[in-house]
Order: structure tokens, then sequence, then C-alpha cells
């Protein structure tokens, strides 16, 4: 049984949780947040503060010894300034037996930012706050010492704790008493001592309070993904779920930068089936589950709907200027490719470069994974917290939420077969770095739409070259020397030696060199050098009458089943000889973005939601409000001076025909004395009533309603007033359209919303009144210049 228990941090004040860089040339420390833009307290910092928090009951004698550490982990001894030391002392530590996700706001914020591309209203969540040094001597703000922080509003954010089957606590007593005590209890315990998190804490900011929330989970055997029984021979195929963000580093180094991998290795799958490995040891399968190859953990590569992708193959070639070279193109979607292992004979005056990146399926999809980034940085424990200097790091990751597909081979007996599955498939399993934080969490069920076409190969034919591509890695040594080669022969991938050699001109390869790391033995194993993914090795005949016999294209066949090279058990050496990839000089494929366009969703219903948009809107109305004012300040002119002109012809005095400076001042001071709260209807009620309405009574209403023959609003003739203008700009339908054009009112059927429309009405008319006076005084001035 998997018992977790959820944690709400109910934050009530500005919080800033860093990522150790700035945001433009005005925020100095910027907030962390994931990959759709929303705040996130990550699951590292979680288990940070739950470690102060529990040591810090053990000593006040609240909770048993060792807990922390239980939990928690052990921290690594602080080393020497030097990376030997740090290498030397990090596997000294111990992991908790707890594993933390991130905390996160409710799924209905993911849909909203995820709708929300522009990031307009997401920024609502988010204000700067600045501070400077005051020198003492004089009290006055230090030079250069404005520093603007960046922090998130008040919210709740909650994450789950989870304890792994496997894990059971040992008997704990309350200190001083003999009553049990379970992990829960004793993290209850120790949650009231933490008050604050993140940076500034004790300056108001971060101030928290955290509830936890017992849920005990079992998974009922009705409820599991049911285990696949394979074609017959041992082979599956799995779809993996990204439930958290995934570290796979292109290599083992523990400092610096780390760039990810764009598949999840075979190795992996390995490794968390051999969590397993007393029970394939006991039934005397360890050696043909582990060692020998036998069974296969193929790597696992994007998944688009229900289609999968392979790996671009490197012979592709693609214009650098698509447009000039193809003009027929869609530049935003589509893409034509050249495959150099076909034909020497590309299109002149091209340049070309190689497609490195990315996968492709069938139906000609070109795919990329989306990756994100994390900065993070070293604890140097002896000074109280602080950064430790040089320590400085990221972690580029797999983002979660995507799905991969992968292909497992174990011809093994079914119970074996089994489970290996039932290992994979049990439960979400962890893989990856930072297992215990918030990374790596996957889940892998069963999935049975493998497509043959995405794996699909040509006959080898009596001429030709034969075209070897790399579906995953793989790593071959010179059958001589021993040593890593580059440069398989024919006998490494099926073919006869005789009559065959490796076509250089034709051949597309890249390697990389990486140190798998071995959890069991806390070390890293060998350096491996490996031919990467999508390369393609062309092996032509040596004289036009080598022919392949039955044996050879058997042999081809077991090749492509069985693989080729080393560590076959990682998922390394899997090949496809003349896979339809390569069945033609030139193809065009269609861009497919794998983070697609949001939809517009509806602002969250939650307190935050409301606060959210309270915030959005007071930055988004005075703009809209001020942009209608200008439109209307616009044909209220033309009308005016239409209207003038006349009266000017007929010899009437202007100020008798057109609303004064001193009107439009009444105006402005109408709509400031209603009240606030007043609907649409009462701010009409106040301007355009027969009785008493500002522009419709009394001595003003001739002015207002004096028409000009012209309506500029559609640009041909029509009566319109002064009066019909400021009507029209308060039209409710009109005010409606304006808010849900900046994503403050939902789209039909939901109800009106009578206190956005009448607000934005407000800031309208109180505009529109004090633009006017303006535009009428230089209307006049014009006009005297003139004269």
């Amino acid at each position: 049984m998997t018992v977790s228990v959820i944690l709400s941090f109910d934050l009530g004040a500005f919080w800033h949780i860093g990522t150790g860089q700035g945001e433009s040339a005005h925020v100095d420390a910027a907030v962390a947040r994931d990959v759709d833009g929303l705040p996130v307290l990550h699951g590292r910092a979680i288990k940070g503060l739950l470690r102060e928090a529990l040591t810090a009951a053990e000593e006040l004698g609240q909770v048993p010894a060792g807990v922390a550490a239980w939990l928690c982990g052990t921290p690594a001894r602080q080393p020497a300034d030097d990376t030997t030391g740090l290498r030397r002392h990090r596997f000294e530590s111990h992991p908790g037996h707890a594993t933390f996700t991130n905390a996160v706001l409710p799924e209905s914020w993911r849909a909203f930012a995820t709708g929300d591309r522009q990031g307009n209203r997401i920024a609502t969540l988010f204000d700067v706050v600045q501070a400077t040094a005051i020198d003492e001597e004089t009290g006055q703000a230090k030079d250069h010492s404005l520093r603007a922080v960046e922090v998130a509003v008040p919210m709740t954010l909650t994450a789950e704790v989870t304890l792994e089957p496997g894990a059971a606590p040992p008997p704990w007593t309350v200190p001083g008493t003999e009553t049990p005590i379970d992990w829960v209890a004793a993290l209850e315990r120790a949650l009231p001592l933490l008050r604050g998190l993140g940076a500034h804490r004790n300056r108001g900011l971060g101030r928290v309070r955290v509830t936890l929330t017992r849920a005990a989970r079992t998974t009922p055997a009705a409820d599991r993904t049911p285990v696949p029984t394979g074609d017959g021979q041992g082979a599956t195929y799995l779809r993996v779920e990204l439930l958290g963000d995934l570290i796979l580093s292109v290599d083992g180094g523990t400092a610096g930068q780390h760039e990810s991998l764009d598949q999840i290795p075979g190795a992996v799958f390995l490794g968390a089936v051999a969590r397993h490995y007393r029970w394939f040891a006991d039934h005397g399968e360890a050696w043909r589950v582990f060692h020998d190859g036998t069974v296969r953990f193929g790597p696992a590569y994007p998944l688009v709907g229900d289609e999968p992708a392979v790996p671009v193959p490197l012979s592709w070639h693609t214009p650098k200027y698509q447009q000039d070279a193809y003009p027929d193109l869609d530049a935003e979607r589509d893409r034509v490719v050249c495959d150099r292992a076909r034909t020497d004979r590309a299109p002149e005056g091209i340049q070309w470069k190689q497609l490195r990146s990315g996968f492709v399926t069938p139906t000609g999809r070109h795919v990329t994974v989306r990756k994100g980034f994390r900065r993070m940085t070293a604890i140097d424990r002896s000074r109280r917290g602080h950064a430790r200097t040089g320590m400085l790091f990221g972690y580029q990751t797999l983002v979660a939420g995507q799905t991969f597909w992968l292909r497992l081979d174990a011809p093994v007996p079914p119970a074996v077969f089994a489970k290996i599955v039932e290992s994979l498939t049990d439960r979400p399993i962890r893989i990856g770095r930072s297992l215990s934080a918030e990374y790596g969490k996957v889940r892998l069920t069963a999935w049975a739409g493998a497509s043959d076409q995405a794996l699909a190969c040509r006959p080898v034919a009596d001429a030709g070259p034969v075209l070897v591509y790399l579906l995953s890695d793989a790593a071959f040594v010179d059958p001589d020397t021993g040593a890593a080669s580059l440069a398989p022969t024919p006998t490494q991938i099926g073919l006869p030696t005789a009559g065959w050699a490796l076509d250089r001109a034709h051949s597309f390869l890249r390697s990389r060199r990486y140190a798998p790391y071995n959890s069991q033995r806390a070390a890293f194993d060998p350096d491996r050098i490996v031919l990467v993914k999508g390369s393609v090795l062309c092996y032509a005949r040596t004289s036009p009458d080598v022919r392949l016999s039955e044996a050879d294209r058997a042999s081809l066949d077991r090749a492509m089943a069985d693989g080729v090279g080393l560590y076959r058990q990682d998922g390394l050496g899997r090949i496809l000889v003349n896979p339809w990839l390569l069945d033609r000089p030139e193809r065009r494929l269609t861009r497919s973005e794998s983070d697609p366009p949001g939809v517009a969703a509806a602002w969250p219903t939650d307190t935050l939601g409301a606060f959210a948009r309270r915030r959005f809107a007071d930055r988004e109305l005075p703009a809209v409000a001020h942009r209608l004012a200008h439109d209307y300040e616009t044909y209220l002119m033309t009308v005016r001076e239409t209207i003038a002109e006349d009266a000017r012809l007929a010899g009437r005095p202007v100020a008798s025909v057109v609303p004064s400076k001193a009107q439009w001042g009444a105006l402005r001071t109408r709509v400031d004395e209603t009240p606030i709260d007043a609907r649409l209807a009462e701010l009409d009620r106040r301007l355009f009533d027969p009785r008493d309405g500002l522009l419709t009574s009394g001595v003003g209403r001739r002015v207002w309603a004096s028409a000009s023959p012209f309506d500029p609003r559609q640009g041909e003739m029509g009566e319109t007033s002064s009066a019909d203008l400021v009507r029209d700009l308060i039209n409710e339908t009109r005010l409606i359209a304006e808010l849900r054009a900046v994503g403050l009112h939902p789209p039909p059927p939901a109800p009106v919303e009578p206190e956005l429309v009448s607000t934005l009405a407000r800031l309208a008319l109180s505009a529109l009144a004090q633009r006017m006076p303006r535009a009428i005084a230089g209307q006049e001035g014009q006009q005297e210049e003139t004269v």
C-alpha cells in the first residue's frame, strides 16, 4: 500500500521562491515558475523545509530522534572547497523514505494558464517590491543599492508527500511515553514550526500556515492496468506518461548546467525492474533478465496522440533558407528534407544543413519534445543556509504531461514476463535523477496502438546499397583490438564480410560518450562510446555481382530482431534495415508542435481566481476605457465640426449648438457622483432620463441633441448628435464585446456581469469627459490662428 499525505501551504502574504536569475532590467530576482508560468514551490524546497521543522521538533522533544533523517534523508557532510572532496562526500548521505511533489495551484489553474499564451492574465499573480540599503551614518539610501524583487501574491498551494511500499516506519514512541507514533503524526506535530518560507521571511514575506490531510491510498487489483501478454514471443508495447518533470542528463557530471536527453533510455526501465532483483534471482532468471541481453528494454520515444514517432535520420538535410528554395512552402508548418544517403544530386543553388534533432511519425509530422530548465544551488550549512560559493547549477528537464512509447522484448517464461511488466505497470514509478524530490514520477500502461508502419522496412534488393538506420544508440567494438569502434563492420550488422564495405560518403554518423550511474554500487560504470540514434550506415557492394543468399537475409532479420552490438539489455543496438524513413530522396514534413496553442479558458472560480481577476480588471479596464474614449473623441469632434460649420454659415453662434467645455465638465461631475456600486441602468438614467437627465433635460438638452447629417462611426450619411454618441459609448452590447476581447467576460451563454460593465462605462465616460475640453480648446486655438 502506498501511503501519502496532502500538505496545504496557505500563504498569507507576498512570498518569493527565487530562481537565482533576474528578469529584464526591472527585476533583480524573479519568482520560480513552472513551465506554464504559474508560481510553484518545488519539492526540493518542501523537503528542506520539512527537514528543518522535524529537526527543530526533535530538539524540542516533540518527535522521536531520527524522524527527520528517516523521512528526508541525511545531508552530505560539508566537504572541503574542492571538487574531489565534494565527490567523495556525495555518496556518504542516505536518501529518505519519503518523496515530495511540487506544491502547485489546483488543476483548474493549469487549464487556465495553458489558455493564456500571452501571459497577461497570469501576470496578476505576481508583483514587484523594491528595497534599498540605508547608510548608517547619514540615514539616506546608499547609491546603487535599489533592488527590485518579484513576489507572488497570497495563495494556497498543495503538495503530496508519499511513502512508497516497502518502507514500513520503525516502532517510534512519543519521547517520555510509551505512546506509539507514526511518521504522519510526527510530521503533523512539526508543521506548526513552519511559519515562513522563501526569501526575506524575516522582513514580512512568506508567512505561511501548513496543514496536513491524511490520504491512505491503495491500488485495488480491479483498478490496475491489466498486465500485457505480449505477442507470444515476449514482446509488448508500453505507454509512458510523465507525471512529473524528468531529469535525464546527457552526461553524468555533478556540477554545471545539465543538458537533457530527448528520449528515455531503456536502462532506466531496466533499473526500475532491478528493484525486484531478488525475486528474479530466486527464480533463476536474474542473469537472463538483467545481464546477457535476452530481455531488452527499448528507449522511449514521443507519442503524438496514438501515433509513434522515431528519431529523425541524420542523413536528412533541409535548406537553410526554406522560403527562398521552395516558395510554395508554408514557412510556419512545412519543411522539405533531402535524404543525402540516397542521392548526391540535391537541387543546385541551395545551402543544406543536417536535420539533427526531433522525431518523425509515419504521417510525416516532425515532433520535438518539450523541455524545461531549473536553476539551483548547493547550500552551505556552515553559513546558516547561505548558498555555497561556486555551486550554482541548473537542470534541463523533460516537462511533465508528455507521453512516450517503448517496445519491451522479453523471450522468457510467461510468469517471468508477467513479473517484468507488473514491476513497471503496477503503480507509478520514479526514474532519472533527484527521485526523492519533485522529479521522475512516471506511469507505464499497456499500449495496443503500436503502428507497424513506424518500424516498417523494405526488402533488400539485389542491387544497390543496404541502408542501416539506428533506431537507438549502438555500441560496437573493433573485433581485432576490442576498442570502441565508430565504423561497424558488415558482419556486426548481419551482412557477410565478403563483398560489402561501409560507404562513408553516404553514411551519416554522430557519437557521444557517457558513463552510466549504477545506484546499487553508488558509482559510475566505465565510459561508453556509442553511435547515437538516427545515424545512417550505408553498406555498398564491392562489385555489381554481389548477391544476398537466403541465409544472409535471415541474418539481417535476426539483427533487427535481436539487436546488434553491446548493452542490448539497456535498449542499445536496435536497427532497421532499409526502413521507410530512407525510401525516397526527398519528402515534406509537417511541423507538429509539442506545445500546441492553448484555448482561452475561463477564470478559475476559487478565491484566488476572483482576486486575480479583480487585479486584472484594475489594470486592463482603464486601458480599454481610454481606447474607447479616444475613438469617440474622434467621432464627437467630427460631429462638432460639421454642426459648427452649419451654424457659422447660418450666422448662428457656435456655442449655442454644440456642448461646451463646461458642459463636458458637468458630464464628468455627474458620472463621478454616481454611486460606485450603481448599475449601468442607473448611469443611463442620470444622463438620459427625460425629466432630469443631464443630456436630455434643462438648458443643455438642445446642444446635446443638435444633429449632424453625417455619421462618423460608419463613414456615411445619417443624423448623429453628441448625445447619440455618448449613449452609444455606454451601450451594454458594445461594452461586453470590449470586455470579452481582453478576457474579462466569458462568452455566451454566460450571464452578463453588471459590475464590470458599469465600471467600464464609468471609466470610459470619465476619460471622454477629460479629453473633450482639451480637444475643443485645441480646435478653437487652430481656428483663431487661421483667422
